[in-house]
Order: structure tokens, then C-alpha cells, then sequence
């Protein structure tokens, strides 16, 4: 391992070991972003066969393109722009099929207090939001998944996707639009059809 470097702070080190060629310090930095790049890819695709997939091609290309990472963004947010690319990709790649997000939608828990009918109810409208985030055009599912899903601010998102953070907010907000009239039939009982 190469030796470390006392005028970088830890996660710099270990992207500058890594960059020196140290697979120990690629193989730390991999563990500690694995779980988010996975979920990120996840919310994005829908199907966790191919989640995996882009999960590890993200890291494959990170590490093969870890000399041109300039420190401009975080570490953090340079992997969700090589995820978001590769699941852009994957889009492409699966226009024609008819293959949908909802047939590998795994079932969430159900809480104790929760009876047949609200249970069917809250599945029918998870099922209903993942289809219309399927519905949403890419750059408007990206823009809502990154800020609802990853918690990001619209400066991160804007790094990420490599737009304005004025474009980003106003692609979250168009995302939410219409995600709350696609959203409509299950709301329309009363409930709120805001989408946090």
C-alpha cells in the first residue's frame, strides 16, 4: 500500500492512493459509496438484477476513469453522475422492450395495525408511483429521484446532471406536476396529492 499523504484529509487519501494504482484504497472507497449507488440505481431502474449490473459498472468505470476526477464535486456526487449515465444508457438500451418497473417492484412491509384493505390500498399506490415515475420523461425521473429519494440539495443535482440549479429545481417541480396528475386516481378520495 502506498504510503499516505498528511495534506489530504482521509477521503482524499484514499482517492489519491487509489489514483496512484492502490486497489485497497479503491476497494475502501467502493464499500463506503456501494449502498447509495446501489439504491440510486435502483430507484432509477426498478430491478435490482440490473441495479447490481450498473452498480458495478459504475465502480468499473470509476475506477478506469478515477485519474480524470478533478475534486470539482464530491467524490459521492461524481459516482451518481456515472450512475445517472449509465442508467440513461440502460433506457436507451431498453426503449423497444415491453418490460415494465412494476413486475420486479419487491412488496414492502406491511405495518401490524395495517388490515387487508390498507394494506391492498398503499401496495395499489406504490405500485401506481412506480408506474408513473416510469411515465416521467428520464430527466425529469432523475431530477425527482435524486432530490426526493437521495435527499439531495438542487446545487448537488445540478453537479450530478450537469445542468443549472435553476434547471434542476424547475425539472423537480415539473416532476412533481405531473406525477400528481398521473397520481390523481389514487388520490382523488380526499387525500393529498402533494408528492414530498
Amino acid at each position: 500500500m502506498t504510503e499516505a499523504r498528511p495534506d489530504l484529509d482521509p477521503p482524499a487519501q484514499l482517492i489519491e492512493l487509489a489514483r496512484e494504482g492502490d486497489l485497497d484504497a479503491f476497494d475502501s472507497l467502493v464499500r463506503q459509496h456501494i449502498s447509495r449507488i446501489y439504491a440510486l440505481l435502483f430507484r432509477m431502474i426498478g430491478n435490482h438484477e440490473d441495479a447490481e449490473d450498473l452498480t458495478q459498472e459504475t465502480f468499473l468505470r470509476a475506477q478506469s476513469s478515477l485519474r480524470w476526477f478533478r475534486g470539482e464535486a464530491s467524490f459521492s456526487t461524481w459516482l451518481c453522475r456515472i450512475a445517472v449515465h449509465l442508467s440513461r444508457d440502460h433506457f436507451r438500451k431498453r426503449a423497444g422492450s415491453e418490460r415494465s418497473l412494476i413486475e420486479s417492484k419487491a412488496p414492502e412491509p406491511r405495518s401490524a395495525a395495517e388490515g387487508p384493505a390498507e394494506e391492498s390500498a398503499r401496495r395499489e399506490l406504490s405500485l401506481g408511483l412506480r408506474a408513473s415515475l416510469e411515465r416521467l420523461p428520464h430527466k425529469l425521473r432523475e431530477a425527482i429521484i435524486l432530490r426526493t429519494q437521495e435527499g439531495m440539495e438542487y446545487g448537488e443535482i445540478a453537479e450530478v446532471l450537469a445542468i443549472s440549479p435553476q434547471t434542476a429545481r424547475v425539472q423537480v417541480m415539473k416532476a412533481r406536476r405531473r406525477l400528481e396528475q398521473l397520481l390523481e386516481p389514487w388520490t382523488r378520495d380526499g387525500t393529498s396529492g402533494a408528492v414530498e
